[in-house]
């Protein structure tokens, strides 16, 4: 007999009369049957449970989150180089279409100066208005974000433009001001227009947070930019007939208006996801909207893509009063934090959110500092 298992002889009826000849014995059907079935260890039912995707194999316990900025990862860098590569677009159309030009009257030098920062504002607004889309891979935010941007950036530059040259005409006299003045009203107009710059990135993602904080991210980066803008033209100007002095001025203003739209809003975060596997991986989203949606869908705040297991509205996580709560939307999959399936919860900093094949480590500020 076979170890650890019992025999059950099954025979037909002439099996149970007496035979004559014993030496004629019908071959008998043996079947075995396995021992009684133990109750499972807790490490063999995690395991039965991984195999039937309970919990994910992968799940990084023991994996230690990023808690530290990261400057290549965070909306500081994205943004500046966005800026970066807007005033550089619109260095070289501005060059092409409106060069600088002698011109003695003072309605067609405001004029000239309108249109001149419209078009840098335009080119620039659209490039950190498309930032958000770009990093989360969404065709949908680009176009929406860029397209915002684009025109708050001209609207914006344009009123900026004329404010900061219409001050310096009125407080000069003329076009003959001091050079300190010139650099305090292209500080001002740059400001006025580095407020409608930042606008166009809270307004795409409608969260009031965030249009608060691109408002004052693109004030700070305009002011910034608009005062290094004269010293630059004055070091670099007998180059190429200021061609490189224009290039760099435009440079480091983009750069400084988008740099301090992503700085504001990296000091100034609340709560956040960060992807720590997925195709996202890396990617940070912060907290803005109430409730910020997550699903395939690429009209969610957290588009997740390529996985079939998510919904197009799978999850949400909602603000409420100083804490922040997630919500499984009755995915058939559903929403795990720390390994638990959950239907809403709040959560707490460190948590560990899964959704499909992606997971997020979840981070806030300490309640005090808020």
């Amino acid at each position: 007999m076979p170890e650890g298992g019992d025999k059950i002889r099954i025979t037909s009826d002439e099996d149970l009369a007496p035979k004559a000849d014993e030496g004629a014995k019908r071959e008998k059907l043996l079947i075995t049957l396995p021992p009684a079935a133990e109750e499972p260890s807790p490490a063999e039912r995690k395991k039965s449970m991984q195999a039937y995707g309970v919990i994910s194999p992968a799940q990084p316990t023991a994996t230690p989150a990023v808690r530290g900025f990261s400057l290549i990862s965070s909306a500081t860098c994205y943004t500046a180089l966005a800026g970066s590569v807007g005033a550089l677009v619109a260095w070289g159309l501005t060059e092409i279409v409106l060069p600088p030009r002698d011109i003695a009257s003072i309605g067609l030098i405001l004029l000239h100066s309108v249109l001149w920062l419209a078009l840098v504002g335009a080119f620039v607004g659209a490039a950190i208005g498309c930032v958000e889309g770009v990093t989360s891979r969404s065709l949908y935010a680009s176009l929406r974000g860029g397209c915002l941007g684009l025109l708050l950036g001209t609207v914006g530059c344009a009123i900026g433009a004329a404010v900061g040259q219409s001050a310096y005409f009125i407080v000069r006299g003329g076009v003959a001001g001091s050079f300190g003045f010139q650099m305090i009203s292209r500080a001002v107009a740059w400001g006025v227009a580095g407020l409608c710059l930042g606008l166009a990135q809270g307004v795409a993602l409608g969260a009031g947070r965030k249009v608060v904080r691109g408002l004052l991210g693109g004030l700070a980066g305009g002011a910034v930019g608009g005062l290094l803008f004269d010293p630059v033209g004055l070091i670099l100007g007998g180059i190429h007939e200021g061609l490189v002095s224009r290039l760099i001025s435009l440079l480091i203003l983009g750069a400084a208006v988008g740099g301090a739209i992503g700085l504001i809003e990296e000091m100034l975060k609340d709560a956040w996801l960060r992807v720590e596997q997925g195709v996202l991986a890396g990617k940070q989203f912060v907290i803005y909207r109430n409730p910020t949606l997550i699903g395939s869908s690429p009209k969610c705040q957290i588009y997740l893509f390529k996985d079939p297991s998510i919904e197009p509205r799978h999850a949400a996580v909602h603000i409420v009063g100083n804490h922040y709560e997630i919500e499984d939307l009755r995915s058939e999959q559903g929403t795990f934090v720390n390994q638990q399936a959950v239907s809403r919860q709040p959560l707490n900093d460190g948590d560990r959110i899964r959704i499909g094949k992606t997971i997020f480590h979840y981070s806030e500020r300490k309640k005090g500092g808020r």
